[in-house]
């Protein structure tokens, strides 16, 4: 069973002791199955929030952090009375490993770019998605260096100062404690408002928890110089002419950059057939 799982218990009559809920004697009875680290549960649980807010008189929930591990054999559904539903959500919705289980090692991918770049913004906004959908086959490296240069006393960005400030500033982040999901959970933030650079905002790594590490990577003796002197020099193995540039495997191809831009899902998909990470009707069923 995949995704994640809601698990409606329908009893007879619906009551609850508020006039909202006046005509019901039992509540509702919801019990939702999640996990702590998944996406689909921190959106369907963030948006639930508020609902039960209102109705919280008429339903008895019970909330069970565990999803995939083996949970839902033990759950004695014969043994609750009255009319229950079951929901499972489909397979776009899932938080499973087993997505990829026919690869040994992850595909490589580098993801070179810069933060005030509006070709950039378009790639890692709609790139989130489907990083979201395989990320257990991808191990995922992102270079906020792009067509920078190292110059005295620091770099010369192509949008400027505020670029140089960005691509600092994400660096920074990208080398905090985040693993690779969150890590790009933080730059679909950042890269879904330009403003957010422009103005030194911090929201996006106060929303993760990093803003602390963050702030003092940036300092005058922190790390975020060498990181981003790091960030040269993994570019500078690079020939391109565009960026965002996106390499698999350690390889700059430029069809597969032109076609990755055009429709990464499908791209993607394909090379990881190639691959061997996926069979074929993989591509199929996103």
């Amino acid at each position: 069973m995949k995704g994640l799982y809601i698990v409606l218990f329908l009893f007879p009559s619906l009551e609850c002791s508020t006039t909202r809920c006046r005509r019901s004697i039992k509540p509702l009875g919801m019990t939702l199955l999640y996990e702590s680290l998944c996406p689909d549960s921190q959106e369907f649980l963030t948006s639930f929030w508020p609902v039960f807010r209102y109705y919280h008189n008429c339903i008895n929930l019970t909330l069970v952090p565990y999803g995939k591990a083996r949970f839902l054999a033990t759950l004695r559904l014969a043994n609750m009375k009255g009319l229950y539903i079951v929901l499972f959500l489909f397979p776009s919705l899932e938080c499973s490993t087993t997505r990829c289980r026919r690869s040994i090692k992850p595909l490589g991918m580098t993801v070179l770019y810069e933060s005030l770049c509006p070709d950039s913004q378009e790639f890692l906004t709609s790139f989130w998605p489907v990083f979201r959908y395989y990320h257990n086959c991808i191990n995922l490296t992102l270079v906020p260096y792009g067509k920078a240069r190292p110059a005295r006393g620091g770099h010369v960005c192509q949008h400027g100062r505020p670029e140089c400030w960005g691509n600092r500033m994400q660096n920074c982040a990208l080398h905090s404690n985040l693993n690779q999901l969150k890590q790009m959970q933080f730059i679909a933030c950042q890269m879904k408002d330009l403003q957010l650079v422009k103005k030194r905002n911090f929201k996006c790594a106060k929303s993760l928890n990093i803003i602390k590490s963050v702030r003092q990577c940036m300092k005058s003796n922190g790390q975020g110089n060498k990181l981003q002197a790091d960030a040269s020099r993994i570019t500078s193995q690079y020939q391109f002419n565009e960026i965002p540039a996106i390499i698999y495997n350690g390889v700059l191809n430029e069809d597969l950059q032109e076609a990755s831009r055009n429709n990464l899902r499908q791209t993607l998909c394909e090379i990881m057939v190639k691959t061997k990470h996926l069979l074929p009707d993989d591509c199929y069923t996103y």
